[in-house]
């Protein structure tokens, strides 16, 4: 079944979402969260989406290291005034989404950026911590698993249901290093004699 909704936040980059948009995603994720069933078979593709997501931050990590300590190296020598680290997760299924509007194909479904996740500042126990929302409540499907943090992004701080999750194909983390050059215009002297 089409879903309006979701391809109109799709076709604006889910970035440049209104006040409005934004609460009919979050609702949209709500009635399809409270519908879910956790089968079996769902909870072992979530654990392989969240095992595979957590292996890919480590492996990660280690290149934005490499990334800041370059940066720091142009910030000191004075090549650059100051940077930026981004991340992007780029969430991809080239078929399901495609039946819904033609422009899916060879695009995300969902990309989200995830600002201080590699923070240089940040503790490796970010890394190690056990993220899920459901683990001290003991009914619940998931109450037992482990959760990296991408994955606890992925269904606790996006508007993609559980249904959406399953329905990634591809994941692509981009990390962008932003560099940035500031100085000022000189003014004009002013030519004595001339009007």
């Amino acid at each position: 079944m089409k879903d309006e909704n979701f391809i109109k936040c799709f076709l604006k980059e889910w970035k440049n979402l209104t006040n409005e948009e934004c609460q009919l995603a979050a609702k949209r994720q709500h009635t399809l969260n409270e519908k879910f069933i956790f089968t079996n078979e769902a909870i072992l593709k979530l654990r392989e989406i969240n095992e595979t997501l957590q292996e890919q931050a480590f492996r990660i990590r280690k290149q934005v290291e490499i990334i800041y300590a370059f940066q720091q190296k142009l910030l000191k020598d004075k090549t650059i005034d100051d940077y930026e680290i981004e991340v992007e997760m780029q969430c991809w299924n080239n078929k399901y989404y495609r039946r819904w509007n033609e422009e899916f194909y060879g695009n995300p479904f969902y990309s989200d950026y995830i600002l201080h996740l590699f923070d240089e500042k940040i503790d490796n126990i970010f890394f190690t911590d056990n993220w899920n929302e459901y683990q001290y409540c003991t009914d619940h499907p998931l109450a037992k698993e482990f959760h990296c943090y991408f994955f606890h992004h992925l269904y606790d701080h996006t508007y993609l249901a559980w249904k959406d999750i399953l329905r990634i194909e591809e994941i692509w983390i981009e990390v962008y290093a932003r560099n940035q050059f500031f100085f000022n215009v000189p003014e004009k002297k002013n030519n004595k004699g001339k009007k």
